[in-house]
């Protein structure tokens, strides 16, 4: 049987978008983002929209440098990430291969990204997509967009994560429009190597649509940082906003959320926040607590419960090094955090994640650091131990 102990929940695609651009339907082909060379020799993606004409150095178009965000390689030499772990870590690999042709880390195929794993002792990535996800695709016409996520999700499935999809936990996008973002999240529902959602649509407050589906599929949501907050709820209120506490910043979407009603109309749904960190997390409690009881947290909204109450409940978290956030971990909820490696990005430890977890961990029971790296997430993403190939 397929065993797992460490499963990284937020860790990262970063292919060029020209492996998956065969999997959208040809008449929208032209919107996929596309690999170019820089002025300085190094690539860049480029992402069309309606105004730019198709000219990657025309006004307002969007092109986002490459190896600003991954792991420093020093050249492959494994040994030496090892010897100064993060302090390696910068803006290196301005293109997507060395060189002798060899990938950066996190940019191969799905075979490479098991190796990789390996060497770190990861036995499940939850991937989220790269820089062309939700965040840069931008005024692209609607049917273009449903055609992106759905050519993506085919691509996810049938090519990347087949070297191993009990190992690789792909997340599909979904359109921003919520009819669009039902179909396609009911399209790949089942689909292999598809686990979650990246993401979700904007939704009006009293709009349970997407939610409702998502719970009928049974399909764990995800987002990367904040997501998307419910139209209509207005919070915190523009003339309290300079004089907010700290703690209250850090849970706006999450309290919009809740001011929306969706968590009382729909008390089974779930949330997963990745990259956010958690030792923060009980200051905010006990900040919206406090907001709550004092002002109504200045809404005309009847909670049944406390807002921590709903975020001990509903919302889900990761972090990378937080020690002061395991140490506070049953204040917070021990079933809603989980570890990550943020892999191939800066952050990352690779390939000493392993010897990472040890030190945050010591002097914490055996059954809470297994529920942090590996039981939360099985128990999120809906995995049970699965027959190894």
């Amino acid at each position: 049987m397929r065993q797992y102990q460490y499963v990284s929940t937020d860790s990262h695609l970063e292919q060029p978008p020209e492996q998956w651009r065969p999997y959208v339907d040809k008449e929208f082909q032209d919107w996929v983002p596309r690999t170019i060379t820089l002025d300085n020799g190094g690539q860049g993606l480029y992402f069309p929209t309606e105004g730019d004409g198709g000219d990657p150095s025309g006004a307002g178009a969007t092109v986002v440098p490459l190896g600003l965000q991954y792991v420093s390689t020093v050249g492959g030499d494994t040994a030496k990430v090892a010897a100064n772990r993060w302090k390696t870590a910068g803006p290196t690999g301005h293109r997507y291969r060395h060189a002798d042709g060899t990938p950066l880390l996190g940019c191969g195929t799905g075979a490479e990204r098991i190796a990789e794993m390996d060497v770190d002792g990861i036995d499940a990535d939850v991937l989220f997509p790269a820089v062309f996800g939700g965040r840069a695709l931008k005024d692209v016409p609607r049917e273009a967009h449903v055609a992106l996520c759905r050519g993506y999700n085919d691509w996810l499935s049938q090519d990347y994560t087949a070297a191993d999809p009990d190992r690789l936990w792909g997340l599909a996008l979904v359109p921003p429009q919520v009819e669009d973002a039902i179909e396609e999240m009911t399209r790949v529902k089942g689909m292999p190597g598809i686990y979650a959602v990246a993401g979700w649509p904007v939704v009006d407050k009293d709009d349970d649509r997407f939610w409702q589906a998502a719970l009928d599929l049974d399909m764990p949501l995800t987002t990367h940082g904040a997501g998307a907050a419910p139209s209509g709820v207005a919070w915190p209120p523009a003339d309290k906003a300079e004089n907010m506490p700290v703690g209250a910043s850090r849970g706006t979407v999450g309290t919009q959320l809740i001011l929306s009603g969706v968590l009382d109309r729909l008390p089974e749904l779930h949330f997963f926040f990745a990259e956010t960190g958690i030792g923060w997390l009980p200051f905010t409690y006990q900040v919206l607590d406090d907001l709550h009881e004092r002002h109504n947290l200045w809404s005309d909204a009847t909670l049944t419960k406390a807002p921590s109450d709903y975020f001990k409940k509903h919302f889900h978290w990761s972090f990378m090094v937080d020690r002061l956030g395991i140490e506070r971990r049953h204040e917070i909820g021990l079933s809603q955090i989980m570890w990550s490696t943020d892999f191939p990005h800066m952050n990352t430890d690779w390939p000493e994640s392993r010897k990472v977890i040890d030190e945050e961990f010591v002097g914490i029971p055996e059954a809470d650091v297994n529920a942090i790296v590996r039981d939360n997430a099985l128990d999120y993403f809906k995995v049970r131990e699965v027959a190894a190939a």
